[in-house]
């Protein structure tokens, strides 16, 4: 690291709870990734993401979901699961009433062209779907 770069840690370091996440930032800005995969060329910027990254290799699936044989490499991937089981819809429209158990549901084009045509928002007219918002894939 070369010391422009430890001076503009030393000016952030208030903004990191711990070192590590410090080191964790800083290593976006050098592109260091130090963490290798065993089995392939990947490497990562985090430990957490190269474990996670060797289950794909292993096929391990550490996650288990309490209410059905579901398995899963990731917590997150977990959560989204289980929320079939729930009905937890966490993630509501700004412009209309549907909610969504995962964020990627609702927050595309698809998937707002879809509502719509569910009766949660305008009718077709003409034969297109209007909608009350414009849609660009680039900012999902």
């Amino acid at each position: 690291m070369n010391d422009n770069v430890v001076t503009k840690v030393d000016e952030l370091d208030g903004s990191f709870t711990t070192k590590d996440r410090l080191l964790n930032h800083v290593r976006i800005h050098t592109g260091e990734k130090p963490f290798t995969c065993p089995f392939c060329p990947y490497c990562a910027t985090k430990k957490d993401k190269l474990i996670q990254h060797i289950r794909t290799h292993t096929g391990e699936k550490p996650f288990s979901c309490p209410h059905c044989p579901f398995r899963s490499s990731t917590k997150h991937t977990l959560n989204n699961h289980v929320r079939i089981h729930t009905g937890e819809k966490p993630y509501s429209c700004p412009s209309c009433p549907y909610r969504a158990s995962q964020r990627k549901y609702h927050f595309s084009p698809l998937a707002a062209a879809s509502a719509f045509r569910l009766g949660r928002g305008p009718e077709r007219r003409s034969g297109t779907l209007e909608l009350p918002f414009p849609v660009d894939v680039h900012e999902m």
